[in-house]
């Protein structure tokens, strides 16, 4: 490596065949087939980067992004208490529930809901299917007012 030039521990990361870690954030759930997910083609996911995708679930989709480990799990406590970073994420939020709600019936998930990989998001949506397809019976038809 060339005098004073640091190493950069992301790319050494990748080099050794180790993505960064990411964990899974949850929006909403829809049943299927759901929103097409060409609504989310230029909607950028909570992190302001990674992209919105469709996990089925079950009978259900799951709308979620995988965004940086470091910032969405292991830091997420301390980064809720900056007011900046937390308005601008929750903005983002916000906006891809906003998508989703406008394509069909949704069952938001409150901001700061993570997963550890889709396994762990799969068991969890699955062992609550009954309840959530009984909310969806509940709120079909209905428009929220603001």
């Amino acid at each position: 490596m060339a005098a004073g030039v640091k190493p950069n521990p992301l790319a050494r990361a990748v080099f050794r065949g180790q993505a960064a870690a990411k964990v899974i954030h949850l929006y909403g759930v829809t049943q299927a087939p759901g929103p097409s997910a060409a609504l989310f083609r230029d909607l950028k996911g909570v992190d302001g980067a990674a992209a919105v995708e469709s996990l089925t679930c079950g009978g259900l989709i799951c709308w979620i992004s995988r965004v940086p480990e470091t910032e969405f799990s292991e830091n997420l406590a301390k980064n809720m208490q900056d007011l900046d970073w937390l308005a601008a994420a929750s903005i983002r939020h916000q906006q891809v529930v906003s998508a989703i709600a406008q394509a069909g019936d949704v069952l938001p998930a409150r901001f700061g809901i993570e997963f550890l990989n889709d396994k762990s998001l799969q068991e969890h949506i699955e062992s609550r299917e009954s309840i959530l397809k009984d909310d969806f019976n509940r709120i079909r038809g209905k428009e929220e007012w603001v």
